[in-house]
């Protein structure tokens, strides 16, 4: 999608550009206001609609976290999935 974009923008205004008379005002400068008008409420929607998909801080450990070992390495079955994130790891 990210390529999409990156091949498509430039072609649009390009193209907005030749269209309004090699002038990049007002036509171009609007054309990339809309482009931030959309992104900004796209954002805003998908916060509303999808919350959880907002980037959180894991708080890891909740209930026992004097208990949880500091070390990754020593993280023991039992404290897997207790947190936000799970740590996967070989010799568990």
């Amino acid at each position: 999608m990210q390529n999409i974009g990156l091949a498509g923008i430039p072609q649009i205004v390009s193209a907005v550009y030749t269209l309004s008379g090699d002038a990049y005002i007002p036509n171009v400068e609007l054309l990339f206001v809309v482009f931030a008008v959309c992104g900004s409420a796209a954002a805003l929607v998908l916060n509303f609609i999808a919350p959880q998909l907002n980037m959180k801080v894991p708080t890891p450990f909740p209930e026992d976290a004097d208990s949880a070992p500091a070390d990754s390495a020593e993280v023991s079955p039992q404290h897997l999935g207790k947190s936000s994130y799970a740590v996967l790891q070989d010799d568990i």
